[in-house]
């Protein structure tokens, strides 16, 4: 569409020209309802390209022809909403569940009590355990108690048993000192004469003493004894000396006393004679450690 001007457009417009201008604006308005047709329209058919010419009075620049659209992408159909399905009503207990359930029950109910009677009678057990512990506990340390008593007893009744041998030893040594005192007082044997008579008819007075001498330096002995110990010895002797036996015939009540004295001898081996040249064939010599 082309519109011809029969004027100069170099030249000024009359004051009274106003049709060219209303025809220019029709023009103008004619290409925008077009343009804004094909806008709308894009989708059906492609964008259809006119030009115009138009001249005025003064120099005009035409508006930049309107660039068609980039379609917008189209929105993909959103999925169908899936509903979650419904469940299944549940079935109506029947009365055989019922019956199961009630039976179910009871059996846990049974159970709990059974234990629960389990539990009762291990405490039960666990208790009458400790008391008999306890029991025979106490049942030792009497036992215990009663043997120590004892012992304690028996030791005193020992201790008694041998005081009472001691002074028993000790009275019959008093009695026998007293005897020999008593039948010494018109005696001519030695101090150490164990007879009774008024005279002895073995050896001298002198002969004791002599004897002991000699078989005290035989005594062998690195124990220190009490010197109230005495061990009367009886020794038999062949008619020139020779020792044949000899025999305690009153311990002094120490054992070791004894068997010194005893060692003693046999180291003599020999009696000495007495001032007659006789030895006798039967003595008892007392000997004391000091």
């Amino acid at each position: 569409m082309s519109v011809l001007l029969a004027r100069d457009p170099l030249l000024p417009r009359p004051p009274d020209g106003l049709g060219r201008g209303a025809l220019l604006a029709l023009a103008v308005h004619l290409g925008l309802l077009v343009a804004l047709a094909l806008a709308v329209n894009w989708r059906q058919r492609s964008p259809e390209t006119f030009s115009a010419e138009i001249w005025a009075a003064l120099p005009e620049q035409a508006a930049p022809r309107p660039v068609p659209r980039e379609p917008a992408p189209t929105p993909k159909p959103a999925p169908p909403a899936v509903a979650p399905p419904v469940p299944a009503p549940a079935p109506a207990p029947t009365e055989a569940d019922i019956a199961l359930e009630r039976a179910k029950l009871r059996a846990e109910q049974q159970e709990r009590e059974r234990q629960a009677a389990i539990d009762k009678q291990r405490r039960l057990a666990q208790e009458r355990e400790a008391e008999e512990k306890r029991a025979r506990e106490a049942e030792a340390a009497l036992l215990k108690q009663q043997r120590e008593l004892q012992r304690k007893r028996q030791e005193e009744l020992a201790r008694q048993a041998e005081e009472a041998r001691r002074q028993a030893a000790l009275e019959k040594q008093r009695q026998e000192n007293l005897r020999r005192m008593l039948g010494q007082a018109g005696a001519t044997g030695a101090p150490s004469a164990t007879g009774q008579a008024a005279r002895d008819a073995g050896p001298s007075a002198s002969y004791a003493g002599k004897l002991i001498a000699h078989i005290r330096g035989n005594i062998v002995s690195v124990d220190d004894f009490a010197p109230t110990l005495e061990a009367v010895v009886e020794v038999r002797a062949s008619p020139t000396g020779t020792v044949l036996s000899r025999r305690i015939t009153r311990p002094s009540g120490n054992p070791a006393w004894d068997e010194v004295v005893l060692r003693a001898i046999d180291r003599s081996g020999r009696l000495p004679a007495d001032t007659d040249g006789r030895v006798p064939t039967s003595i008892e010599i007392s000997f004391r450690p000091q």
